[in-house]
């Protein structure tokens, strides 16, 4: 055991001046690149460089766009001029005709117009007294008696207004209005098509058209006229 001791501090020993071969010196270590402040800043230079050219090219590109488009339109305008110089009455009627569709679309009438024209009908028919129209009073009961059973439907035609009669009221929410095969069993059957139009036709209640609704004036002629009345004078 003495002599085991002896070789185990021997060796320790030898140890200590014998260098390990799998380990490096400080010296031998890589060191890590010393990274000057001027290359930092260079890089953050050219990054702001290539920004502000980014952005002076969408600039350039932004104004190119819009110059396009100017010059485009300046071009038109002077083709159009010069139709115009050489086809008088041909842009004459182009004007004309833009100008009424333009006329027709401000002046096509709502269904609010519809309902302050019937309020201010009804109105009139009260001021009349015992003196008016059968006639125009019970158009304008029926139309009424429609609009209060939710049957008035309005339909915008962009240079016209329609006031159509539903089959069902807005209110109704039966199997029969939701299916629309039971209403319309033929709808997309071309050889009924003369039928279904008719069927659109029948469901016209009103037209309305630069401000003025058809039928609504037309049962209004001389409202303040009893033709009753005047009947009978005539008949004695």
């Amino acid at each position: 055991m003495f002599y085991i001791s002896q070789l185990i501090g021997k060796a320790k020993g030898i140890g200590r001046y014998v260098s390990n071969p799998f380990k490096k010196s400080p010296s031998q270590l890589p060191q890590s690149p010393n990274v000057p402040k001027t290359g930092l800043e260079d890089v953050q230079n050219t990054i702001n460089m290539r920004n502000s050219e980014n952005r002076e090219t969408l600039r350039k590109k932004m104004f190119n766009y819009l110059k396009q488009i100017y010059t485009d339109y300046v071009d038109v305008g002077k083709d159009t001029y010069k139709s115009m110089k050489e086809h008088p009455f041909k842009a004459l009627g182009y004007g004309i005709f833009m100008s009424s569709m333009l006329i027709f679309y401000k002046t096509s009438p709502s269904k609010t117009d519809y309902d302050s024209k019937r309020r201010e009908l009804l109105n009139e028919l009260i001021m009349c007294g015992s003196t008016y129209s059968k006639r125009s009073e019970f158009y304008l009961n029926e139309i009424n008696k429609l609009d209060n059973s939710g049957l008035l439907e309005y339909k915008s035609c962009v240079f016209f207004s329609l006031i159509l009669a539903r089959k069902f009221s807005e209110f109704d929410d039966t199997y029969e209005k939701q299916c629309t095969q039971l209403h319309y069993p033929s709808r997309y059957n071309i050889f009924n098509l003369p039928n279904n139009i008719l069927k659109f036709i029948s469901r016209i209640v009103d037209i309305g058209f630069c401000s003025q609704w058809f039928f609504l004036n037309r049962n209004f002629v001389d409202y303040d006229i009893d033709e009753q009345e005047w009947n009978s004078k005539s008949s004695s």
